[in-house]
């Protein structure tokens, strides 16, 4: 994450990464607005473009061809990305709420989420049915479906479509398309409550695609309404139930739109897959897995009963199956009405011209989630993209206080829908193209163009700082001008929090220490009278760095009425419950203190997420020797902002490394905390171990085998997000294993009989390992192929994406390598030198206890523990290390 040297004045929130705020993010990094910080949240690093989706069912597209990766996209625009699920808005104190983090405060908001399944009022559809929304979950089971396909091709299959609209009508033929060239036995039904297909379309292209859908022998069930859905009849094929997904992203039933102002073009977001394989889904990071449909029945010997599920229309027409999707009209989430946003009788936010709501005028909303009151229209893809350029102009110019500008959708528009078998046809008004492969190819040429516009990101060379620009902000700055919108105060709490002015190191007495009018030059501090206030050009270093005093009270109160700041442990004196010059700590007796530090710049743009990170690479250093966590100093560097500002950024902070500190059962005592041009964090960390129980690096024994308890790769993954380079999915993954504690690994260690422990963290697997065979006199023999890699690792290096840190690594230890000559071109073999953030344990283990050790870690969720290698025997007066395949 490149350093934010502007001071951050106010905080513009994105919820969703739907069509029209993937153009907004890609136009605020070509068109900054200094001191606004924006974020953007969501709850998937990548979001489906809605114009190829059912190109994608079809076969034609793979699963990144037609997905748009927010994480590069996010670093593009310099906006904090938030991977979490929105469950609610406090509008009364700007926040929006999370699933699993700490409330979001907002100056100004913009909603761009698309819809949700409406709720299935259908008997039995709630439990059986898979729903077209949300994309990711759909996605999901079309890959297990295929999946099975695959495996059994002359099975029969039947699948059921409940919506005759757009999405169905196109979902059929395209999921036709796929799969009739590998299973003849393939039957669909198509069921519609109307008695015509899309009945919102003109009749030309109702009748057409009609036609097209009877010529190829897809069951038409026309003015049929669904009144019940239950479990059938055993399948030979056993597919299983789906399971519930969770909020959806950008898109409704609707028809593709025409080419955008700017090059887009638009589209229903329906459905989608890949062609007869399953594609992994990044790991969710920070948020409970979905609830899940029932599983299936388990049979009389104890294996799974795999049904067919039944349809029953009200005509008495009764149709088995073994898939039913369900593309019927979606809606809103109910948190948009509850939170007080002023909606429709659906739930979607009423919006004026300008795309503001009629309710709160700080707040936008675009695509699927909006009505515009003025201008109804369908929801289709082709909106949500066109309104992308009039919602970047309007939020940039409200922040501005500039007028903002009106937007009209156009009446008619074009709509190019596949046909799953690389034809298309084109429809606009009354007037319809029949099939053929040449619009397929127009289509085609159009999405892939708008998709070049998120994949091929341009440099940017990032311009000079000139604080005078935020002079157009400035009026913004002061909380108390009657259109503010900067968060409240925190409420108040215990007072034995109310002055951690000596156990956290900060500036002594009131906000205000030097009694002038204006003492941190952010402006007039008393209202907004001032219309061209002055900000600090030059910052203060020694303790004129430090940051207030009573903004470090106030989120200190807050995280301690929120989760609590540890509980005050055996041994602690003086802590910040009752803070000093100093935190004091008694020794039990008996015991070992440990002690360790680290600190280093933030890597992720999520301030919460990357404290946790940081908080766990900090103590791991503490279980790898055996000891257990007892208090913590923080060190902390928030970027330059104004007050409230820079108390949201500490607020998050905090919040993700006590979060981590509860868990570990450590106390945070005290702590240091600047302000610099970029976010940092880290902490000075004491641990308590018996001395026969303590952990080192030596102790290893011939004969022994070594364990690795996590996947290597963090370095060049984040290497390669700082280049673009990296997918999504490949940064969540190492995202999930740092959030991954050590804590259970070394337990379980040292359960199983460990004799020698590191973790592996800067100096890489070699380095640390190294470390070992020094301390212990051994040599070692590295399995090269059992050693575990996160996804993307391997593409990274590939390319010559390394971390800083990887020469010198590699420097110091390849001499070490007896065979080295034999492996040195291994895909492998420069991730033994790859520096690790947050990394797992590498300890030693006797055979005999090895595999069972192994078990225990799967099952307390170290899924990527393995056995790497074996200590071979004594290491003096040789290359101590050997590498082999096996």
């Amino acid at each position: 994450m490149e350093p934010n040297v502007e001071p951050i004045v106010k905080d513009l929130v994105l919820i969703g990464g739907g069509h029209s705020h993937v153009i907004v993010l890609r136009m605020f990094a070509m068109q900054p607005l200094p001191g606004v910080r924006l974020t953007l949240i969501t709850d998937n690093s990548n979001t489906p473009y809605s114009g190829m989706l059912p190109g994608h069912i079809a076969g034609f597209y793979s699963h990144d061809d037609c997905h748009i990766d927010l994480r590069p996209l996010a670093n593009f625009a310099q906006a904090q990305l938030y991977i979490d699920r929105v469950v609610g808005l406090d509008l009364a104190n700007n926040q929006v709420l999370c699933a699993n983090r700490p409330p979001v405060t907002f100056d100004v908001l913009s909603v761009d989420i698309g819809s949700t399944p409406a709720t299935i009022s259908v008997p039995g559809a709630a439990e059986y049915a898979i729903p077209a929304k949300p994309v990711s979950q759909l996605l999901k089971h079309w890959y297990k479906l295929t999946e099975e396909l695959a495996k059994n091709p002359h099975k029969p299959i039947t699948i059921a479509i409940v919506g005759g609209g757009a999405g169905g009508v196109e979902l059929a033929l395209s999921m036709q398309g796929n799969l009739q060239g590998i299973n003849k036995n393939l039957d669909i039904h198509l069921f519609q409550r109307n008695p015509e297909l899309m009945p919102n379309s003109h009749k030309s292209v109702r009748h057409l695609l009609q036609n097209i859908l009877t010529e190829r022998g897809i069951n038409l069930h026309l003015g049929e309404t669904v009144c019940r859905v239950g479990v059938g009849f055993p399948h030979p094929m056993g597919f299983p139930h789906p399971e519930e997904g969770e909020e959806g992203e950008e898109g409704e039933e609707g028809e593709e739109g025409e080419e955008g102002e700017e090059g887009e073009e638009g589209g229903d977001e329906k459905v989608g897959a890949q062609c007869l394989r399953p594609v992994g889904f990044p790991p969710s990071v920070g948020f409970p897995p979905s609830v899940g449909f029932p599983h299936p029945q388990v049979g009389k010997e104890g294996g799974e009963k795999k049904d067919r599920f039944e349809i029953v229309c009200e005509s008495g027409l009764t149709v088995e199956c073994d898939r039913i999707f369900w593309v019927t009209q979606a809606s809103a989430p109910q948190w948009l009405t509850a939170g007080g946003l002023k909606t429709d009788d659906q739930g979607f936010i009423l919006v004026t011209d300008t795309l503001q709501s009629l309710s709160h005028p700080q707040i936008f909303a675009a695509g699927d989630i909006a009505t515009m009151v003025n201008h109804p229209r369908p929801k289709a893809g082709v909106f949500a993209v066109r309104q992308g350029k009039p919602l970047f102009y309007n939020l940039r110019n409200y922040l501005l206080e500039k007028p903002l500008k009106f937007y009209q959708p156009q009446q008619e528009y074009l709509s190019l829908i596949g046909t799953g078998d690389g034809r298309a046809i084109a429809t606009r008004g009354c007037l319809t193209l029949p099939v053929s492969k040449l619009l397929w190819r127009w289509k085609d040429w159009i999405d892939r163009r708008f998709m070049e516009r998120f994949n091929n990101l341009p440099e940017m060379v990032k311009p000079k700082n000139n604080l005078s620009s935020l002079s157009s902000l400035s009026s913004l700055s002061s909380p108390s001008s009657p259109s503010s919108l900067s968060s409240p105060s925190s409420p108040s709490s215990p007072s034995s929090l109310s002055s951690p002015s000596s156990g956290w190191e900060n500036p002594t007495g009131s906000e205000n220490p030097t009694g002038s009018e204006n003492p941190t030059g952010w402006g007039n501090p008393t209202g907004w009278g001032n219309p061209t206030p002055t900000f600090p050009t030059l910052r203060c270093a020694g303790c004129g760095s430090k940051v207030g005093s009573t903004i470090l009270e106030r989120v200190l109160e807050r995280i301690q009425e929120e989760q609590g700041i540890g509980k005050v442990g055996e041994g602690i004196i003086i802590g910040l419950d009752a803070p000093d010059d100093a935190a004091v700590v008694q020794i039990p007796a008996g015991k070992l203190l440990v002690q360790t530090i680290d600190y280093f710049p933030a890597l992720i743009n999520d301030p919460y997420i990357f404290a946790q990170i940081a908080t766990n690479h900090c103590l791991s250093d503490i279980f790898a020797m055996g000891a257990t966590a007892h208090s913590s100093l923080a060190m902390v560097t928030v970027p330059y902002a104004a007050p409230e500002k820079l108390k949201e950024t500490l607020y998050q902070l905090l919040s993700g490394a006590v979060k981590m500190l509860n868990q570990a059962q450590a106390s945070l005592i005290g702590g240091h905390t600047i302000e610099g041009a970029e976010l940092g964090f880290g902490l000075s960390c004491n641990g308590l171990v018996d001395a026969d129980k303590l952990l080192r690096k030596g102790g290893m024994s011939a004969g022994e085998v070594l364990i690795l308890t996590k996947a290597l790769g963090t370095g060049t993954l984040f290497a390669a997000d700082m280049r673009r380079q990296a997918k999504g999915r490949w940064i969540d993954g190492a995202v999930e294993s740092m959030l991954l504690s050590n804590q259970g690994a070394a337990e379980c260690l040292i359960e199983y009989g460990a004799t020698a422990c590191t973790d592996v963290t800067g100096f890489g697997l070699l380095g640390h390992l190294m470390e070992m065979v020094q301390a212990s006199g051994m040599g070692v023999e590295l399995q090269m192929e059992a050693i575990p890699l996160l996804e993307g690792a391997r593409e990274t290096t590939e390319k010559g994406i390394f971390s800083s840190l990887y020469p010198e690594n590699l420097k110091a230890s390849r001499s070490k390598i007896s065979n080295l000559e034999k492996f040195a071109n291994h895909s492998t073999y420069p991730l033994l030198f790859d520096p690790q953030t947050a990394g797992g344990l590498l300890a030693s283990i006797s055979k005999e206890q090895a595999n069972k050790c192994i078990a225990a870690l799967k099952s307390l969720g170290y899924g990527h523990s393995c056995i790497i290698g074996r200590v071979t025997g004594s290491g003096e007066g040789m290359q101590p290390v050997r590498i082999s395949n096996f």
